[in-house]
């Protein structure tokens, strides 16, 4: 708990001065609260978290939303019956796990590394694709920051493709392969610098070493848009 609060008392600082300080930094900045799980395998990981209490420098940005890595979406598209009529329906489509591990070397839990896709969805129907990256220090700190792999900081992104989940078409027939979710949230353009600091607290603290993966665990802290931390080292 003390852990935690730390943490948001400094990212919060630091989101106040360098949104004044950076002229590298987005003109819009936000930070909300964060509340989820995560499972943290061998070589993948997923997540799904709440987002809320987000403050943000422009008015009428979203307050509140859903985050989540490798998870599933009910999307509305066009669907060809067996009938060779055409219909709007729904499909399932699944986003992809993020890559990397948080037991390098399948040995004591000290750090580790990743990459992926997050999904924003907001309250208000808009998304935010944030490129990330992680670390894991100490196995009780995660932070979402440093290079890419593709070169620069983490940052939103123009969107991400998920694919066809079969046999989810609503009604029965075929639908597209893949859906695309863009970034088309206006308060939070392509290019907007994004970080996280979050609690990593495992359900079994030992799996690391007798597994060779994190597992399940609860994610807490604060996640942030518009401030770039990649100068700030791993905590």
């Amino acid at each position: 708990m003390r852990t935690a609060i730390a943490v948001a008392a400094v990212l919060l600082a630091a989101l106040g001065m360098l949104a004044s300080a950076s002229p590298s930094v987005a003109q819009t900045t936000d930070s909300c609260q964060v509340s989820g799980t995560t499972n943290l395998g061998s070589s993948s990981y997923t997540l799904s978290a709440n987002l809320s209490n987000c403050v943000s420098s422009t008015a009428g940005a979203p307050a509140e939303g859903k985050l989540g890595q490798g998870q599933s979406y009910t999307e509305s598209v066009s669907i060809t019956t067996s009938t060779g009529a055409v219909v709007q329906g729904t499909a399932q489509y699944q986003q992809s796990p993020g890559s990397g591990n948080a037991c390098p070397g399948n040995s004591s839990p000290v750090t580790g590394s990743g990459f992926g896709d997050w999904i924003v969805s907001w309250s208000d129907g808009t998304n935010t694709v944030l490129n990330t990256v992680y670390t894991v220090a100490n196995q009780t700190i995660v932070k979402w920051g440093g290079v890419s792999p593709g070169g620069g900081n983490p940052s939103v992104e123009s969107g991400t493709t998920l694919n066809l989940v079969a046999g989810s078409e609503n009604p029965a027939g075929t639908a597209p392969s893949t859906f695309a979710i863009t970034s088309n949230n206006p308060a939070f353009p392509p290019g907007t610098p994004t970080s996280a600091q979050l609690t990593l607290a495992p359900s079994d603290p030992t799996s690391c070493s007798t597994n060779g993966s994190e597992g399940n665990a609860a994610l807490s802290g604060l996640l942030a848009l518009g401030l770039d931390t990649s100068g700030y080292g791993t905590p």
